[in-house]
């Protein structure tokens, strides 16, 4: 038994040197899209916030790590609203932020030279939003399958830049999508 403990503690402890532990930091450029059916209408709204967004990650091996997403919403942005393709004015004005939203993802990855990097992201995303309009505030949130992929350039060992596309939440006639420009370093 003390022979099995050993042989595990080394082979833990030799994947422990292998595996690191890396975080981003980005500025994520946000598209809300909503449609459906509203009062015989056919609907359509859109709007544009942006989120600072923030990554911890676990580099299991060269090819796949596994990590946490967090943003925070910087800007809300004006929530455009369409009934039968005309534009419809909401008394006032209105605006949609982000206010959270947490993540967990698989990331596989592939060197595609030295410095440079492809990745993907399949995982799960929990957003809180608020609408605001008519001097009322109206927080929703909603929860699903999320992915995308990106690339990232190492500049030295321990930062790198990154870039990336995800399709954040699609459900209900409802679609967060949007682009991350950001830093990583490794721990």
């Amino acid at each position: 038994m003390k022979k099995l403990i050993g042989i595990a503690i080394a082979l833990f402890s030799a994947s422990s040197a292998q595996s690191q532990l890396y975080g981003e930091l980005g500025y994520t450029s946000l598209k809300y899209k909503e449609s459906g059916e509203v009062l015989g209408f056919t609907a359509a709204a859109k709007s544009s916030p942006s989120a600072l967004r923030g990554v911890i990650g676990y580099e299991v091996n060269p090819n796949l790590g596994l990590e946490s997403i967090f943003a925070l919403g910087l800007s809300g942005s004006d929530y455009k609203v369409t009934a039968n393709g005309r534009p419809f004015a909401v008394p006032g004005g209105a605006e949609l932020e982000v206010n959270n939203a947490l993540g967990f993802y698989l990331k596989p990855k592939t060197k595609l030279g030295d410095n440079l990097e492809l990745f993907g992201r399949l995982g799960f995303l929990r957003a809180d939003i608020t609408l605001t309009a008519l001097g009322e505030s109206i927080k929703d949130s909603g929860s699903g399958l999320s992915g995308g992929a990106g690339l990232s350039y190492l500049v030295n060992p321990t930062t790198s830049v990154t870039v990336d596309y995800m399709q954040y939440y699609s459900k209900d006639g409802v679609k967060i999508n949007g682009y991350t420009v950001g830093f990583g370093f490794k721990f």
